[in-house]
């Protein structure tokens, strides 16, 4: 009678979660095994262990595994409802954010050199780069579905772990010469191999980090977003992450006595918006309130004094800072010397002064403090060159001589290291600044490192089961249902423990 209570409640809970009993059995027959299989399996050998009990148990035979097979299903279910519910942060955070820029992992460019030619890879290149790209959002909502790290596993592992848990079961049953015994030690084998962490150990880090990246009006998709992310190098900050275009432009403009206004304005915007910098917007909307047109730039090339040089019309134009412009030999008096303006000197004279204003975005000083506490590595690739370590200071209070800004071959290099063709995006971004992209690479490395702990814990603890399992019963006293629901309960620590440095 009591088998038989124990089967009815089993039965009750497996109803409650028959899609994950049904979706274990069908991915077994599809030749793609995972976790679920492993519920499915339990639960069928529990229940025909519940059975055996009635017919022809014995006293001291004890309660059958029914409770562990029901103990699986529930966390089957709730991991299911985690990866549901992280599913629905990311296709919202797309869907409250048409014109989201995709993360791409891509490879860094080549470096250039003082000359403009292009050089060998950068240093960087040995690793992949977060970096902004326009990528398509057409698979979105399909890739963030993929199999996790888990499932990954589980596929090749599962089948195995199947067949070993028969010929163990048997094997056991011969040693002890209880055959009757046969389908408690095959139930107890089974869930013992689905230790209550593998259901969990990607779906808890991925509803975390859905959860804390939507809140920066960002979502990552799914574990192969959390895979690029991990295992990237770094991530690429650029002018717009500092300063988006609405909090920079240009305050005066000073042009020096016997110079024509529209060609210095037209000489200087044209080397600017070469450079792609974040100046380029500012001096692109000077352009278009003065009724300029843009002009051919040859010959453009940066120098690793902070400046642009560029011939113009067989005109040299030299567009930078006070310094820059001393180490070119051009006379900048030492009053006009405003640390926050761009000169523009046309073969080795001054002609024009535009003194530029930036204003502190919201969120990114936030964002650049939690960048400090982190060890995630940020490449500074800014192309502008008023944006250095001491102007940050000053604009968002914060100790940024230890980033890395490296130099201007470099940031030129890995910002022109476009996402191939048809790349898949890792993250989408919904608002403008730092804050999103610095949530995603900091969150989504720790929820990566998370999944590849539990993964590897899933695995480690199904083999250890099993193995355990079979020498209790084949040489010991045996295993009763509690001891199989502590085993699987504590493979499930370590996993928590990873999932609240995750939240962190």
């Amino acid at each position: 009678v009591t088998s038989l209570t124990c089967l009815i409640l089993q039965l009750a809970v497996l109803m409650l979660g028959l899609d994950v009993f049904t979706a274990g059995i069908m991915s077994l027959v599809r030749g793609r095994a995972g976790a679920n299989t492993l519920v499915a399996a339990a639960n069928i050998a529990a229940a025909l262990d519940a059975v055996t009990a009635y017919f022809i148990g014995t006293p001291g035979w004890g309660y059958p595994m029914c409770a562990a097979a029901a103990l699986a299903t529930v966390f089957a279910i709730w991991g299911a409802e985690l990866y549901g519910r992280a599913l629905r942060f990311t296709v919202k955070a797309r869907e409250l954010a048409p014109d989201a820029v995709g993360v791409c992992a891509a490879e860094p460019g080549a470096g250039v050199d003082e000359s403009g030619a292009r050089t060998s890879a950068s240093p960087l290149s040995a690793k992949s780069v977060l970096t902004k790209s326009e990528s398509q959002f057409k698979s979105w909502t399909s890739r963030a579905e993929e199999p996790d790290a888990v499932e990954e596993l589980s596929a090749g592992l599962v089948p195995v772990i199947l067949a070993a848990a028969v010929l163990l079961s048997a094997a056991a049953s011969a040693i002890s010469g209880s055959w009757t015994y046969f389908l408690r030690i095959l139930a107890a084998i089974v869930c013992c191999s689905a230790p209550l962490c593998a259901f969990i150990a990607c779906a808890l880090p991925y509803f975390l980090l859905a959860w804390r990246t939507f809140g920066a009006g960002a979502a990552v998709a799914g574990w192969p977003g959390m895979r690029d992310i991990g295992r990237s190098g770094a991530v690429v900050v650029t002018d717009s992450d500092l300063f988006p275009q609405d909090s920079v432009r240009i305050s005066s403009i000073r042009i020096l006595d016997g110079e024509r206004p529209e060609d210095v304005i037209a000489d200087a915007g044209s080397v600017v918006i070469a450079s792609g910098s974040g100046l380029a917007g500012a001096f692109g909307e000077l352009l278009e309130r003065n009724g300029c047109a843009l002009r051919r730039v040859e010959d453009f090339c940066c120098h690793e004094g902070g400046g642009l040089t560029a011939l113009i019309a067989g005109e040299e134009v030299l567009c930078g800072g006070a310094g820059f412009m001393r180490l070119m030999g051009v006379l900048v008096p030492q009053k006009l010397a405003d640390r926050s303006a761009v000169f523009v000197a046309i073969n080795g004279e001054l002609r024009g002064i535009f003194t530029m204003e930036y204003v502190p975005a919201p969120g990114v000083g936030k964002a650049l403090t939690k960048l400090l506490h982190s060890r995630c590595k940020a490449v500074f690739a800014v192309r502008d060159f008023l944006v250095t370590p001491l102007m940050l200071n000053r604009k968002y209070r914060v100790n940024a001589e230890s980033f890395d800004f490296p130099t201007f071959a470099e940031r030129y290099a890995v910002t022109a290291g476009a996402a191939p063709s048809g790349a898949k995006p890792c993250a989408i971004l919904g608002r403008e600044g730092l804050g999103g992209i610095i949530e995603v690479a900091v969150s989504g490395r720790r929820c990566y490192l998370a999944g590849v702990l539990g993964a590897i814990l899933s695995a480690a603890g199904s083999v250890a089961g099993m193995l355990m399992a079979f020498s209790l019963f084949a040489f010991g006293a045996g295993l009763t249902a509690s001891g199989v629901i502590l085993y699987m309960s504590l493979w499930l620590v370590p996993c928590l423990i990873a999932a609240l440095f995750c939240a962190r």
